[in-house]
Protein backbone atom coordinates (compact mmCIF):
# COMPACT_ATOMS: atom_id res chain seq x y z
CA UNK A 1 0.00 0.00 0.00
CA UNK A 2 2.89 2.15 0.88
CA UNK A 3 6.61 2.74 -0.33
CA UNK A 4 8.78 5.53 0.83
CA UNK A 5 11.93 6.51 -1.52
CA UNK A 6 14.71 6.96 0.59
CA UNK A 7 17.16 8.60 -1.94
CA UNK A 8 17.21 11.94 -3.17
CA UNK A 9 15.93 12.30 -6.94
CA UNK A 10 15.21 15.09 -9.04
CA UNK A 11 12.96 13.37 -11.79
CA UNK A 12 10.71 11.02 -10.30
CA UNK A 13 7.95 9.53 -12.51
CA UNK A 14 5.01 7.96 -11.19
CA UNK A 15 1.95 6.76 -12.59
CA UNK A 16 -1.36 7.77 -12.52
CA UNK A 17 -2.34 5.12 -9.52
CA UNK A 18 0.50 6.94 -7.20
CA UNK A 19 1.29 9.67 -6.29
CA UNK A 20 4.54 11.65 -4.49
CA UNK A 21 4.55 13.44 -1.49
CA UNK A 22 8.31 15.25 -0.83
CA UNK A 23 8.44 15.91 2.70
CA UNK A 24 10.04 19.29 4.53
CA UNK A 25 11.92 17.22 6.58
CA UNK A 26 9.67 17.16 9.73
CA UNK A 27 9.37 13.48 9.40
CA UNK A 28 12.52 10.95 10.09
CA UNK A 29 12.42 9.20 6.41
CA UNK A 30 12.87 5.39 7.90
CA UNK A 31 10.37 6.86 10.42
CA UNK A 32 8.10 7.94 8.56
CA UNK A 33 8.60 4.93 5.98
CA UNK A 34 7.71 2.04 8.83
CA UNK A 35 4.70 4.75 10.33
CA UNK A 36 3.09 4.36 6.68
CA UNK A 37 3.40 0.91 6.81
CA UNK A 38 1.76 0.53 10.33
CA UNK A 39 -1.22 -1.12 10.93
CA UNK A 40 -3.01 1.75 12.30
CA UNK A 41 -1.97 4.40 9.87
CA UNK A 42 -2.61 1.32 7.29
CA UNK A 43 -6.46 0.92 8.76
CA UNK A 44 -6.74 4.81 8.49
CA UNK A 45 -6.30 4.90 5.19
CA UNK A 46 -8.51 1.57 3.83
CA UNK A 47 -11.61 3.84 5.55
CA UNK A 48 -10.83 6.41 2.73
CA UNK A 49 -10.90 3.90 -0.21
CA UNK A 50 -14.04 4.30 -2.76
CA UNK A 51 -14.91 1.92 -5.19
CA UNK A 52 -16.62 -1.42 -6.08
CA UNK A 53 -14.65 -3.01 -8.46
CA UNK A 54 -11.38 -1.44 -7.95
CA UNK A 55 -10.74 1.38 -5.15
CA UNK A 56 -9.46 4.52 -5.50
CA UNK A 57 -7.77 7.09 -2.49
CA UNK A 58 -7.37 10.77 -3.60
CA UNK A 59 -4.73 12.42 -2.41
CA UNK A 60 -6.24 14.78 -0.68
CA UNK A 61 -7.68 12.42 1.66
CA UNK A 62 -4.55 10.48 2.35
CA UNK A 63 -2.57 13.86 3.22
CA UNK A 64 -5.59 14.01 6.03
CA UNK A 65 -4.32 10.87 7.82
CA UNK A 66 -2.82 11.98 10.93
CA UNK A 67 0.69 10.24 11.78
CA UNK A 68 1.86 10.52 15.05
CA UNK A 69 4.82 12.98 15.38
CA UNK A 70 7.05 12.59 18.31
CA UNK A 71 9.99 14.62 18.81
CA UNK A 72 13.12 14.20 16.20
CA UNK A 73 15.23 12.35 18.33
CA UNK A 74 12.43 9.36 18.66
CA UNK A 75 11.77 9.48 15.40
CA UNK A 76 15.35 8.76 14.82
CA UNK A 77 15.54 6.12 17.11
CA UNK A 78 12.73 4.54 15.41
CA UNK A 79 13.63 4.24 12.32
CA UNK A 80 16.83 3.15 13.11
CA UNK A 81 15.16 0.29 15.04
CA UNK A 82 13.12 -1.21 12.59
CA UNK A 83 15.75 -0.68 9.94
CA UNK A 84 18.01 -3.07 11.93
CA UNK A 85 15.35 -5.07 12.55
CA UNK A 86 14.88 -5.54 8.95
CA UNK A 87 18.36 -6.33 8.40
CA UNK A 88 18.18 -9.03 10.60
CA UNK A 89 15.22 -10.10 9.42
CA UNK A 90 17.16 -10.02 5.91
CA UNK A 91 19.70 -11.94 7.11
CA UNK A 92 17.61 -14.76 8.79
CA UNK A 93 16.02 -14.92 5.87
CA UNK A 94 18.87 -15.84 3.79
CA UNK A 95 20.56 -17.91 5.89
CA UNK A 96 18.54 -21.17 5.00
CA UNK A 97 19.75 -20.61 1.40
CA UNK A 98 23.58 -20.23 2.45
CA UNK A 99 23.16 -23.45 4.69
CA UNK A 100 21.66 -25.58 1.63
CA UNK A 101 24.46 -24.23 -0.73
CA UNK A 102 27.09 -25.73 2.27
CA UNK A 103 24.80 -28.86 2.49
CA UNK A 104 25.11 -29.12 -1.37
CA UNK A 105 28.65 -28.71 -1.53
CA UNK A 106 29.17 -31.09 1.24
CA UNK A 107 27.30 -34.15 -0.06
CA UNK A 108 28.88 -33.50 -3.70
CA UNK A 109 32.47 -33.52 -2.11
CA UNK A 110 31.46 -36.94 -0.02
CA UNK A 111 29.68 -38.50 -3.10
CA UNK A 112 32.61 -38.07 -5.37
Amino acid sequence: MSSVWLSDLDNLYLNSFCFGYRQDGSFDPYYLAYMLRSQSVRENIELLAQGISRFNISKGKVMEVEVPVPMMAEQRAVGALFSRLDSLIALHQRKPDALKTVIKSLLDNILV
